[in-house]
């Protein structure tokens, strides 16, 4: 998995991922210094890109850009032990199923009201 935190040189563009581990309960771990982990080069000039190894459990892969206009978009992916099952797709604050089970759904909206991260509407089928 690749984890990108950066931005371009003017602030216009920035590009934020998360790997959040769900596996353990109602907490919710974000931390990626346990996981092996080498450097990469970034999308954007300033920040920071590592690509990680991830060990089995569950986890929820989070992909936010926001563009020059303000608007973000970005994608969530659900990955138990090393396959995805849902992709979910967010654009203009709403969410929409790309494929996969969404019975993972309630893992996805445990990272969503822990990162506080608005949201409209959802779609499911």
């Amino acid at each position: 998995m690749l984890l990108d935190n950066s931005k371009s040189v003017t602030g216009k563009h920035v590009l934020r991922t998360l790997i959040v581990n769900v596996s353990s309960g109602p907490a919710i771990d974000s931390r990626v210094d346990s996981f092996q982990s080498h450097p990469c080069k970034p999308l954007y000039k300033k920040g920071e890109c590592r690509v990680v190894k991830l060990p089995n459990g569950k986890y929820v892969y989070v992909r936010l850009l926001r563009n020059l206009r303000g608007h973000v978009s970005g994608e969530f992916w659900v990955i138990v032990n090393g396959e995805v099952k849902l992709k979910l797709k967010y654009r203009k604050l709403k969410l929409k199923r790309v494929e996969g089970d969404p019975s993972h759904w309630d893992l996805v909206n445990r990272v969503i009201s822990s990162y506080k991260i608005p949201l409209k509407k959802v779609n499911l089928n």
